[in-house]
């Protein structure tokens, strides 16, 4: 089976994991490719749907939760297909979409007792300079 371009990788505060879509005209957006991914799965996912301009906001992951304390949270990464490099995701995850950001990373963004510009550096070498090779 051909794989869609699209991976959704899931940086986690205890693993790593990665899953792929086979190729659907029904995955438009970073919304729908997590829904269709994450959604079958056993504590799959976990998003409050705010609508219009909020759209949906991750709460848990694959049964890991934002933290309480908010020293991380899940944030969105994806990989530009004309910048050829993984970035914060410029906008929610219901208008991100994947022709300009085929790839994308869930990650465990931590917020508490840590430099910004180290979790950064952090994020980008833990999915590394190119997303996984499609198989």
């Amino acid at each position: 089976m051909k794989c869609h371009p699209n991976l959704a990788n899931l940086a986690g505060p205890c693993a790593q994991v990665v899953f792929t879509a086979p190729v659907s005209s029904k995955l438009t957006t970073a919304w729908e490719l997590t829904d269709e991914l994450l959604g079958k799965e056993e504590d799959g996912m976990e998003f409050d749907d705010y609508g219009g301009e909020l759209g949906h906001m991750v709460q848990s992951l694959l049964g890991e939760r934002n933290a309480e304390d908010g020293s991380w949270f899940w944030a969105l990464f994806v990989y530009g297909s004309f910048t050829q490099e993984w970035l914060r995701a410029p906008s929610r995850v219901d208008s991100t979409d994947l022709d300009t950001f085929p790839h994308i990373a869930w990650v465990a963004f931590r917020t508490a007792a840590v430099d910004r510009r180290e979790e950064n550096e952090r994020v980008m070498k833990l999915l590394g300079p190119k997303p996984m090779k499609e198989s």
